[in-house]
């Protein structure tokens, strides 16, 4: 939980004791009734913080507030439910650089979290975008909710899961999202080198069988996990916007969130 000390500081206070919720949130309202901010929900999930955000008579630079739960996170996942009906709904562009300095774009369909931080998509170890990883493990995506006429800017470091990937959650996680695909997904990752020139006219390569869910990834077929540090969140239809950072704080992971100019 986070409230305002002298101006331009802020500490924390974490709830790790899913218990002892019922009362923290009790005191806390208390708390926020005789300072006059806004209490948001403050939900039974272990390890969760609150974040308390300064009202409007406070001055502008006590907004600046630092939790340990990841706000944009609950802000995504409410927008990917509100949007679900648009079937482009879960694509986003995700931006690398190449070799030469110049940046490479492209359209990549969102495959679920990893984590607090992470977006998962896969690619084909064959294509361009994981030796882009190599020359620089930054990037960034741009993700754009027609209905709700919203949009994130959301960077960080891009980690490429192969087979022989040393972390085994991750070669874990890759075999899930191998076998959550539909069938025509899995078999685009028998085709012909990606990029290559099309060679001859023999258009089974391209329409091969697809392997059953159950069986093992093919050795092309990678999971990408985007660990997401910094987040600029716009919403064109309430003229807001928030930025929100990754910092350390006592050891752990956390966010500090600030409102500015749209």
């Amino acid at each position: 939980v986070v409230f305002p000390r002298p101006p331009g500081r802020v500490t924390a206070l974490s709830a790790a004791d899913p218990e002892r919720s019922t009362d923290l949130r009790d005191h806390l309202s208390m708390l926020a009734c005789c300072l006059r901010i806004q209490l948001p929900h403050f939900g039974s999930v272990a390890h969760r913080s609150l974040l308390l955000r300064a009202s409007p008579s406070l001055p502008r630079q006590l907004s600046r507030a630092v939790a340990m739960s990841s706000e944009w996170r609950e802000k995504l996942e409410t927008s990917l439910r509100k949007n679900k009906k648009l079937p482009y709904g879960k694509y986003y562009q995700l931006a690398t650089l190449r070799s030469d300095g110049r940046p490479a774009n492209r359209t990549v369909v969102h495959r679920g979290f990893y984590g607090d931080n992470g977006l998962e998509l896969v690619t084909d170890r064959r294509s361009k975008k994981v030796e882009e990883v190599k020359t620089s493990k930054w990037g960034e995506v741009a993700w754009y909710f027609e209905d709700t006429r919203e949009q994130y800017r959301l960077s960080g470091s891009i980690t490429i899961v192969g087979h022989d990937h040393p972390d085994q959650n991750l070669v874990k996680e890759r075999k899930r999202v191998w076998s959550g695909m539909s069938p025509p997904g899995r078999a685009q990752f028998l085709n012909p080198h990606p990029g290559q020139p099309r060679a001859g006219t023999n258009e089974d390569l391209y329409n091969q069988e697809a392997p059953p869910p159950g069986s093992d990834p093919t050795e092309d077929f990678c999971l990408v996990v985007v660990d997401v540090v910094e987040v600029d969140y716009l919403s064109l239809k309430k003229n807001v916007r928030w930025e929100y950072k990754s910092i350390e704080q006592d050891g752990q992971r956390a966010w500090s969130s600030l409102e500015v100019n749209p």
